[in-house]
């Protein structure tokens, strides 16, 4: 496989998504509490961006494999078009979840047993949503799953390898296997206010993808969100959630979640609201739906930057 294939086959473009919610992770964790182990934060990211890699080359192959459109399957998909096998395919993805995998086992040496529950159930959430024989990305809740597993495992875990686990959760196992379980509930509240809006964004870029292709995904017996709900209903629902973790944002500032600064995240809205308004009147992939990005990108660097200021002037 060529490298522009390559790159195409794991969509590098999209891969901008698990950046961000990292750098969520990092201005969150540095900001509420204070530490960070940079060995740790290296590893996870080289994890995190393979898996990330991963689950995007088995959706590439899953819908090759499934397609139903024979147009599709020869002549856009790119395994059908630069006739690429299955088998090349299964051969990258087996490299990525062995790279992933290994350094995950590693992290979970240097840090709590939960975090093997914690890696494993996205593991297994970014593989199945793309394959098997119903994925969930085919499903209405493409959207949620992909929102909240992105979205707030992403930060939660890069929070994890860099702390102390008290501090977050914490998974005990003694010689008798009995377990105790403990943890803050203030700081696991403080990750889904502060992390709401990534999540939100993350979510958005799947529906704003399912809108863009609603007559394709119709061919390919697909059951996305936009097609069970209508149109109409899709659209306002992305309308929300990129409105709303403006909302979120004054709760974390008043709730010390977040420093004051990231109220400095409110002049988005002058790019992101007429990229929503810009998308709600025309879904096309090729001129509206890269707004989409751009809106998770703005947001997220804005409130990354702010809440990183706000925690060196201790505001």
């Amino acid at each position: 496989m060529s490298l522009k294939n390559f790159l195409e086959f794991i969509e590098i473009r999209t891969k901008t998504l698990s950046v961000l919610a990292f750098i969520v992770g990092l201005s969150f964790t540095f900001y509420y509490f204070g530490n960070l182990n940079w060995v740790n934060t290296v590893l996870f990211f080289i994890a995190m961006f393979t898996f990330d890699i991963v689950t995007t080359e088995i959706n590439n192959t899953m819908d090759f494999v499934k397609a139903k459109d024979q147009n599709y399957r020869d002549n856009i998909n790119l395994l059908g078009r630069e006739h690429i096998s299955v088998a090349t395919a299964a051969t990258y993805i087996i490299v990525g979840l062995v790279i992933a995998s290994a350094i995950g086992i590693y992290l979970v040496t240097q840090t709590n047993l939960l975090l093997l529950a914690l890696g494993g159930l996205c593991f297994i959430i970014g593989i199945f949503y793309t394959f098997g024989p119903l994925p969930l990305s085919r499903l209405p809740l493409g959207e949620v799953f992909s929102g909240v597993t992105m979205g707030f495992g992403i930060p939660f875990i890069f929070a994890y390898v860099n702390l102390n686990d008290a501090a977050l959760l914490s998974l005990e196992i003694d010689q008798h296997w009995n377990f105790t379980f403990s943890g803050s509930l203030i700081a696991v509240a403080a990750f889904a206010v502060a992390t709401y809006p990534i999540a939100c964004y993350i979510g958005n870029v799947m529906l704003a993808n399912n809108l863009s292709d609603m007559e394709t995904d119709i061919k390919n017996h697909r059951l996305t969100f936009p097609i069970m709900a209508g149109k109409k209903l899709a659209v306002l629902t992305y309308e929300f959630l990129a409105l709303s973790p403006y909302l979120a944002l004054i709760v974390a500032v008043i709730l010390k979640f977040l420093p004051i600064t990231s109220l400095l995240t409110f002049f988005t809205l002058l790019k992101i609201y007429p990229n929503v308004k810009l998308f709600a009147n025309k879904q096309d992939k090729k001129t509206t739906f890269p707004t989409s990005i751009q809106n998770a990108t703005i947001f997220t660097v804005a409130l990354a930057v702010t809440t990183i200021v706000g925690a060196l002037i201790n505001f």
